[in-house]
């Protein structure tokens, strides 16, 4: 058979933006010996509805939901809030929650967007540690 594919396939640094979500999430579990953990699972727009409006072009976008459970609650489910991207992986909007945004933005406007993954990370840490994700925690 022959290969028809280029000699050197670039290889990319950055860290898919769902793979940061899932390590994070990781953690929680391990952090509080399973009490509280989070999951990451595929996104639906159904799921935030009234937090921000979705057109034609967001449903062709990876959209991932970030969910804090609760194990000895019957398995609760919170969903603390969404992220899109396409399959350049940056730009990355979140999609927040007005208590959560106003934690970490300071104004309501529904919609953060980091334009790197080093911004990613920085944003992410922001809403980990908001307010509202310690009291839903």
């Amino acid at each position: 058979m022959v290969d028809l594919w280029p000699e050197h396939i670039e290889q990319t640094e950055i860290t898919a933006p769902a793979f940061i979500l899932k390590e994070q999430a990781s953690l929680l579990g391990r952090k509080t010996q399973m009490i509280v953990k989070a999951e990451v699972e595929p996104g639906d727009p159904s799921h935030h509805e009234g937090m921000r409006y979705f057109d034609k072009e967001d449903y062709r976008k990876f959209i991932y939901d970030f969910y804090i459970v609760g194990p000895l609650l019957d398995n609760y489910r919170y969903l603390l809030f969404g992220i899109m991207y396409n399959i350049d992986l940056y730009p990355v909007e979140f999609i927040l929650e007005p208590e959560i945004e106003e934690d970490v933005v300071g104004e309501n406007v529904h919609l953060l967007i980091a334009k790197s993954e080093s911004e990613f990370i920085k944003m992410l840490g922001l809403i980990l540690k908001s307010k509202k994700t310690i009291k839903v925690r």
